[in-house]
């Protein structure tokens, strides 16, 4: 079951060599089921890039990069600040900010259970998405931790259930910008996440 938002991917449409950007992640559950860290999951596929002296992620958007199992990047990852695709050919990207860090969770239930970053379409999106996955057993890391696939674990466990008028919200900031290349991308878009994250509305 997926609700996740979409934003980024179009810039695909004008540059098949459009690139995927974004924070290093601070969790990320196949990094884990490799002993392992995001940002030695991320070097090892040649896909790390840093501007000042901070690692971000730069990948080609429509590469499946080495996913370590399915066969899309499914990865179960933590929603960070932004994240955008970008067109060198063009100067021009399309970026979503999150208006506040989000909240990262120790327990891998509670991870897997709330929004996280998930890649599908030429972008990772942030949402909800629902499903057992039994690779999970596949590695000491994960292995044990959800319920066995079945159809009363899956109605009481993973999925995630509306009725109509139900309604879901997501707070976010678009953005069109234009940079020479991707380091004056990346550092356009910390600066604007400052500055969008700095404002606080204090009601009187």
């Amino acid at each position: 079951m997926k609700l996740q938002v979409m934003a980024t991917a179009p810039i695909t449409s004008i540059d098949d060599n459009a690139l995927h950007i974004l924070p290093m992640f601070r969790r990320m559950v196949w990094a884990e089921q490799l002993n392992s860290s995001p940002l030695d999951y991320w070097t090892q596929r040649n896909a790390v890039k840093y501007v000042n002296g901070k690692p971000y992620i730069e990948f080609s958007a429509i590469d499946s990069m080495k996913p370590l199992w399915w066969g899309a990047t499914y990865a179960f990852v933590s929603e960070e600040n932004w994240r955008a695709n970008f067109s060198p050919k063009f100067g021009i990207g399309a970026a979503e900010i999150l208006p506040e860090k989000p909240i990262l969770y120790s327990d891998l239930k509670d991870f897997v259970f709330h929004d996280f970053w998930f890649y599908e379409s030429r972008e990772f999106r942030d949402g909800i998405f629902r499903w057992l996955p039994g690779e999970m057993d596949n590695y000491e890391a994960t292995k044990g931790i959800f319920p066995p696939y079945s159809e009363e674990n899956v109605g009481k466990y993973w999925m995630a259930k509306f009725k109509a008028g139900d309604v879901v919200k997501y707070n976010r900031y678009y953005s069109i910008f234009q940079s020479r290349d991707t380091n004056e991308a990346i550092d356009f878009l910390e600066k604007r996440t400052a500055e969008i994250q700095g404002i606080h509305i204090v009601e009187e």
